[in-house]
C-alpha cells in the first residue's frame, strides 16, 4: 500500500504509554501525536492504564485535543481462561495480550469504515508492536497500511546491567520469539539511536543477510514540542541551582553525584548551592545525601505537570541527566530533548561509551561527565560554574543548544517519518542509502561552528 502524497494520512497509533498519565514514554508518544494533528494528520490512539508510575495526570494543555482522538477500551475481566484465551488468539503468549487482541478487533473495525495509511507501534511497553502484529496479520497484504515499529528502549529483559528485570526462560524465549516476530514483519523499523539499533540487532533478528535497510532500522529521535521559555531567567549570581526533572531510581544511583557536589558547595560557601529534583528520590538516595549533609541543600518537589516542570526548569542554573552506570550508554533519554528545549545548560552524567556522550562531545550543547568518577564531575560542576560568567562560552552554548533544537523540531521529525512511510510504500525497493540519509544531522554528518572552548 503506498502512501498518500495528495491528502493528509490516516494514522493508526498503538501507544500502550499516551495521555492522560503521564511519564517519559508517555510524554514522547504524546508530543509526537501532537505534531502529526498540527501537520495536518488524522490519528487514532490507542493506549492502556498507565498504572501507578506516573509523574501526573490529567488533560492539561497541551494536552487536551488528544482526548478526542485516544482510546482506551473498557477494561474486561481478569480471569486465567479470558487471558489464555486471548493469548492463544494472539498466538504469542506475553503479559498485555488481551489489551492487544482487543485493540487489534477494535482498530480492524475502524479500519473497515474508513482505511488507514500508516500504523505505528510505539515502545514502551513492547506490548505495542503485538496489536500491529495482529492486524498486519488479518489483513490482506495489498490493502495493509504501511507499519513502522518505534523502538525507544529495549525490552526489559533485553535491559543492560546494572538494570536487573528477572524473567524466567520461557518467558524470554516467548518474548523474544514475538519480538523478533514484529521486528521482521514491520515495513520499517525506527530507533532514537544508532547504538540501540545496533544493541537490538541480534534479538530482534535484523542483522541478518537480505533483510531490507529500512526495516534493518532507521534512527530518528525524541520529538521535541516546539517549546520555548518565555523569558531567559535573571541572573542570581549568589545562587547555583542544579535542577534534575525525573524519578531517580536505584539503577541511577545519585550518591556519587552527591558526594561530587557536596564537596563542589564546600568549594564555593559564598553561593547558595542547591539540587532540585522534580519528581522522586529512592529512599536509599535520599539517605545518602543527608549522610552528606545535604539535606538543607536538595529540594524535592514531586511530580509537576509537564508544562510547569518546564517553567520550573527554565530558572535553573544547570540541567541534570544522570544515566545508570551501564558499560555501553545505548539509551537516549527523552528529558535530554526536554532540557534542550528548556535551554538552559546541561550536564549529563553518563557511561564513558554511550549516545549521549557522543551526542554532548560531537555538537558542544552541554557538559559530559563519567558517571564512574566523582572527580570528572566535580570538575564539570566547576566547569558549569564558570561559564556562567563567560559570555563567549555562554553564547556559543547558547547556538549549539539551537541546532539541537532544530534537530528535534515536531515538523522535522514528522517529515522524517513520512519519508520513511513514502519509501517504504514505493513500488521499488529503498536502498541503503536512501535510509542511512533520513537522519544524517542526528548522526553526526552535520554540525554547528565549533564553540572554541570546552565542550
Amino acid at each position: 500500500m503506498s502512501f498518500p502524497t495528495d491528502r493528509p494520512p490516516r494514522v493508526l497509533m498503538f501507544a500502550p504509554a499516551f495521555a492522560p498519565d503521564f511519564f517519559s514514554e508517555a510524554l514522547v508518544n504524546s508530543k509526537l501525536a501532537l505534531a502529526m494533528l498540527d501537520a495536518g494528520w488524522e490519528v487514532v490512539v490507542f493506549s492502556a492504564p498507565g498504572g501507578d508510575n506516573v509523574y501526573a495526570r490529567g488533560w492539561s494543555e497541551p494536552w487536551s485535543q488528544l482526548r478526542e482522538i485516544s482510546w482506551n477500551l473498557p477494561p474486561t475481566p481478569r480471569g486465567v481462561f479470558v487471558r489464555l484465551a486471548a493469548a492463544i488468539c494472539a498466538r504469542h503468549p506475553i503479559s498485555g495480550s488481551l489489551w492487544a487482541e482487543r485493540t487489534a478487533r477494535t482498530a480492524a473495525a475502524l479500519h473497515a469504515e474508513k482505511p488507514f495509511d500508516l500504523v505505528l507501534s510505539r515502545s514502551t511497553s513492547c506490548v505495542a508492536h503485538l496489536p500491529a502484529l495482529l492486524f498486519r496479520a488479518r489483513r490482506r497484504k495489498e490493502s495493509a497500511p504501511i507499519w513502522i515499529a518505534n523502538w525507544n528502549d529495549p525490552p526489559g529483559h533485553r535491559f543492560p546491567p546494572p538494570y536487573d528485570f528477572p524473567s524466567p526462560p520461557l518467558q524470554r524465549r516467548l518474548m523474544d520469539r514475538y519480538l523478533r516476530a514484529a521486528a521482521t514483519a514491520a515495513d520499517a523499523n525506527t530507533f532514537p539511536s544508532e547504538l540501540l539499533r545496533d544493541y537490538l540487532a541480534e534479538p530482534l533478528g535484523l542483522d541478518a543477510e537480505g533483510v531490507p535497510p529500512l526495516r534493518r532500522g532507521v534512527v530518528i529521535p525524541h520529538v521535541g514540542l516546539g517549546w520555548r521559555p518565555r523569558a531567559a531567567p535573571l541572573a542570581d549570581l549568589s545562587r547555583f541551582r542544579v535542577s534534575h526533572a525525573g524519578n531517580l531510581s536505584r539503577e541511577r544511583d545519585p550518591t556519587m553525584f552527591f558526594a561530587a557536589f557536596a564537596k563542589f558547595a564546600e568549594r564555593h560557601p559564598e553561593v547558595r548551592c542547591e539540587i532540585e529534583i522534580v519528581g522522586q528520590l529512592d529512599p536509599a538516595a535520599e539517605a545518602a545525601a543527608a549522610k552528606l549533609g545535604l539535606h538543607e541543600r536538595i529540594r524535592l518537589v514531586g511530580g509537576l505537570p509537564y508544562m510547569a516542570c518546564l517553567e520550573r526548569l527554565a530558572a535553573a542554573d544547570l540541567l541534570l541527566l544522570l544515566e545508570a552506570p551501564c558499560a555501553r550508554g545505548v539509551f537516549l533519554p527523552s528529558k535530554l530533548i526536554d532540557y534542550i528545549e528548556v535551554g538552559r545548560p546541561i550536564l549529563a552524567v553518563s557511561p564513558r561509551i554511550g549516545v549521549v556522550r557522543e551526542l554532548i562531545e560531537h555538537h558542544n550543547f552541554g557538559l559530559a561527565a563519567a558517571n564512574d568518577s566523582a572527580a570528572d564531575i566535580e570538575a564539570a560542576l566547576e566547569r558549569g560554574f564558570e561559564e556562567r560568567s563567560q559570555p563567549n562560552l555562554c553564547r556559543a552554548r547558547q547556538r549549539a543548544i539551537e541546532w539541537m533544537r532544530d534537530l528535534v523540531r515536531p515538523d522535522r521529525i514528522v517529515a522524517d517519518i513520512r519519508r520513511v512511510a513514502e519509501l517504504a510504500g514505493s513500488p521499488t525497493s529503498c536502498c541503503a542509502d536512501e535510509a542511512s540519509d533520513l537522519t544524517k544531522p542526528w548522526r553526526f554528518s552535520e554540525r554547528p561552528t565549533p564553540m572554541g572552548g570546552p565542550g
